[in-house]
């Protein structure tokens, strides 16, 4: 009886523990048969809601333990496979081993795609800050010196003089070189190069070894346009602009092969005036001071940069440029001074008229040999340089 009691009791008590076992195989690439490891294995009863799962190995092995007695349903996946399905896999107290489940690639070949990006109107590097020309607007029809205006730390005065935060002596370069077009009069330069021929301005503020020990003020170097599209390419502008400013450029390349020839001209003229009036009181005196200046400009100016570009092959070039730049400067300039007595009496006047004529000619010539070293950042330059420089200038008081 005593038995009966306690073996009923222990029935009772504890009833029977679950049986659990394991599930387990190898995750295969069904091409090549290599292991594919970080593969999902998803295992769900056919009768529950609990699902269970881990994930294969560098081996392409998995190993899911601790599942009840039941059936289940498996499914593997993984990211460039076709999932697969496996359905009524018995679990009863056991290991059971899936053997090798070999995966299908999905992988699809798409349509070409085309990424495409603009450079922003700023850059900002180590050394350097680059201004984009193409992506200012208010730059349109405009010249060197209107380009310089809208460049941060950079400025250009009425007359044309060059400064970096605030401090002269900058040194001019086009193309990372010296111009003798900056030669006599960098001012009238700056003010008749048109912007349309210019692709980007780098402002140096703190120049490295790579650049000659002048302009510790800083550099401004002028990135002239040189396309090098493939094929034949050609472009044509006209700009104008209120008060009276015209401009008209041409821009032609031709990328064939080897062989890189481009040819970028342009040529503007407008008309500009400026007034300046200045009045003075002498305090505890009776004497006042007056001043007038008028100042007319029509300057006309062209542009012309050319050459051409041999690749020798992907790490060596040889190119052989030519940039001719040729102005006439007109204007005139009336000066009145006048002294009176509270304004009522004239004391003295004096009365200057200037009027003056401009003829900047300049051409430079430019033999470069260039190599391409397997780090980016490394690159051999070796150049050869003609400038020749002509101004004529007369004033008429």
């Amino acid at each position: 009886m005593f038995r009966l009691f306690f073996t009923l009791f222990l029935f009772i008590s504890f009833p029977a523990l679950a049986q659990s076992g394991q599930l387990s195989g190898i995750v295969t690439d069904a091409t090549d048969q290599s292991p594919i490891d970080f593969a999902t294995v998803v295992v769900k009863p056919a009768n529950g809601t609990k699902v269970y799962g881990g994930k294969s190995n560098q081996q392409g092995v998995f190993t899911i333990s601790n599942l009840p007695d039941g059936i289940y349903r498996v499914s593997i996946s993984s990211i460039g496979y076709t999932t697969q399905n496996l359905n009524n896999i018995s679990i009863a107290g056991n290991t059971k081993n899936l053997g090798t489940i070999a995966l299908e690639n999905n992988n699809k070949k798409l349509k070409d795609v085309v990424v495409k990006g603009e450079k922003p109107a700023m850059e900002i590097g180590i050394d350097k800050k680059t201004f984009n020309v193409d992506k200012n607007i208010t730059s349109a029809g405009g010249t060197a010196a209107d380009i310089l205006n809208n460049v941060p730390s950079v400025n250009v005065d009425m007359d044309g003089n060059l400064s970096v935060r605030g401090k002269s002596n900058v040194t001019l370069l086009v193309d990372g070189k010296p111009s003798s077009m900056f030669g006599n009069d960098p001012q009238t330069a700056l003010q008749t190069i048109p912007a349309s021929s210019i692709e980007s301005i780098e402002v140096i503020t703190n120049p490295s070894s790579k650049y000659e020990a002048q302009g510790m003020n800083g550099i401004v170097n002028i990135i002239l346009k040189k396309d090098r599209k493939p094929g034949y390419n050609g472009m044509l502008t006209l700009g104008g602009a209120i008060p009276f400013r015209f401009n008209a450029g041409v821009n032609l390349n031709a990328n064939v092969g080897k062989w890189n020839l481009f040819l970028n001209a342009n040529g503007r003229t407008s008309k500009t005036w400026e007034e300046t009036t200045n009045e003075r009181d002498n305090y505890d005196d009776p004497l006042t001071y007056s001043s007038f200046t008028h100042n007319d400009r029509r300057p006309l100016s062209g542009f012309i940069n050319l050459g051409a570009e041999y690749n020798i092959d992907k790490r060596n070039k040889i190119t052989l440029s030519e940039n001719i730049f040729a102005a006439k400067m007109k204007g005139n300039s009336l000066n009145t001074i006048r002294n009176e007595n509270n304004y009522e009496t004239l004391i003295n006047a004096q009365q200057r008229r200037n009027i003056y004529t401009g003829n900047p000619l300049s051409s430079t010539t430019n033999l470069q040999y260039k190599h391409t070293f397997k780090d980016p950042k490394e690159d051999l330059n070796i150049e050869l340089n003609y400038s020749k420089t002509r101004y004529i200038r007369s004033s008429t008081f």
